[in-house]
């Protein structure tokens, strides 16, 4: 039998994922992030101790993802309303908060990798940001999911950071939000 760390990412997901559709654990269903770009992002890391942030997690479906694949690390998750989740372990932390509001994050380490899966408004994104960024470990991943708009808002997450880099999926599922845009620090 594998261990853990010899699943793949996409088989680890498809045992915490949520029927297509219904919003939660969409990564690899709705949208085409988990085979063609987190399976292939994360695959040298996931053996590392890292300290990793998802803010939107819904159900927790996620985070359970996260946990199970990054088995050394340590996995925060910022919600904004109380949800009915409690992590299967203590590397899961949830917090419950606004992830536009700077003391969310009071009790949370510096970063290694930061996901933004939360309300997909582009302000929203742009405050997380700018609160989050200073808390990203130098080479940590800042990655910001389900773009809208991204032919008219991908000039906005340039003038945040020169290095900012877009990875357009929408022809993949026909879905005008499967874009992610990535920060390397």
């Amino acid at each position: 039998m594998k261990t853990n760390n010899l699943k793949s990412l996409e088989e680890i997901y498809n045992r915490h994922s949520a029927p297509l559709n219904c919003g939660d654990g969409d990564k690899g269903t709705s949208h085409s992030y988990i085979s063609h770009y987190y399976g292939k992002k994360f695959e040298r890391l996931k053996n590392k101790k890292l300290k990793i942030l998802e803010i939107g997690v819904a159900r927790g479906l996620s985070l359970e993802m996260w946990g199970e694949y990054f088995s050394h690390s340590e996995i925060y998750g910022v919600e904004i309303e109380h949800i009915h989740y409690r992590p299967s372990n203590n590397r899961i932390k949830l917090i419950i908060g606004d992830a536009t509001r700077s003391e969310t994050f009071d009790q949370i380490p510096n970063l290694d990798i930061i996901i933004d899966d939360g309300s997909h408004r582009l302000m929203d994104q742009v405050f997380s940001y700018m609160i989050l960024f200073d808390k990203l470990n130098k080479g940590g991943l800042y990655i910001i999911e389900d773009i809208k708009r991204i032919d008219s808002t991908a000039s906005t997450f340039k003038k945040l950071n020169n290095n900012a880099r877009v990875y357009d999926f929408r022809r993949i599922k026909n879905r005008i939000d499967d874009v992610i845009v990535e920060i390397i620090k």
